[in-house]
This record gives structure tokens, sequence and C-alpha cells, in this order.
């Protein structure tokens, strides 16, 4: 299975204010898969915090995780934060990583499975991001 990773920078975009994108994949055959929107906010260096919806989604064996900690939660240097996979009844089945980061970029890698080391069920999961005052939830879906 590959993970495809697109970048796009929009250069006319203005410090501080956020925008949201559509992103059209269309293969050799000419059929379509629409992806969004995407959230993003112009930024300097890493001046907003988000997480990125998880890359490929639907996820089969491994799903890549994106995440940017900005100086709007970390300006003193590092932040505590977390990403903690929870299933459709609010329990927590996997925390990826809890720490206290510095500004920047981050990824990390979920292989599907839980705490305890056993594959997930097939199913809607939500990845729940914190670091600072920012708290996002981006679903998930694992299929076979």
């Amino acid at each position: 299975m590959s993970i495809f990773r697109f970048v796009y920078v929009d250069e006319s975009g203005d410090p501080g204010v956020s925008y949201h994108y559509w992103v059209e994949l269309r293969d050799a055959d000419g059929h379509t898969i629409m992806n969004g929107p995407v959230g993003a906010a112009a930024i300097g260096a890493a001046t907003v915090t988000f997480a990125a919806p998880a890359q490929p989604n639907p996820v089969t064996g491994r799903a890549l995780f994106e995440y940017a900690l900005g100086a709007d939660v970390a300006s003193g240097g590092l932040v505590e934060m977390s990403l903690v996979i929870h299933d459709l009844q609010g329990r927590a089945i996997r925390t990826l990583r809890q720490a206290r980061e510095e500004v920047g970029l981050h990824r990390l890698e979920w292989n599907v499975c839980e705490d305890r080391g056993a594959r997930v069920e097939p199913g809607v999961y939500y990845l729940r991001f914190r670091a600072g005052h920012v708290s996002q939830n981006l679903k998930v879906a694992v299929v076979r």
C-alpha cells in the first residue's frame, strides 16, 4: 500500500487568515475523488495549531497523521499535546502520543491497532487532537 502526500502552497494567503480547500484527485481513466474541505491558515513559522486529516482515509493498514504546533499554543516553548483514537462510544482505544512538544510540523503513523496491540475492527473512529487551548476531532474510517 502506498501513502501519497500532496503539498500545495498558496502564496496569496494572508497571515492569520483561515482558508478552506477541496482537493480533487483524478486517475488516468478520468475517475475523480473529492476530498475536503481541508482547512489551513497562512503561517510564517508555524503560528497556528491544527491537525490534518488521516492519510489515507479510509485506512486499511496504516494511517499517517500530521499536525502543526504553532506559536498560538506554544509561544513559551514546549506545550502539552495529545493524539488519542476513540471509538464511537467515546472510549479511548489508542494513545498515539502524549508529550510536551515544540513549535513546528510533526507526523506519526498509526498501525490500526489499539493500546494492547490488537487490530481494531472495521468502522469509524475519531482522532482527538489537543494542544494547549486547541482541541480538534477528526473522523477516521478503518476498512479491511
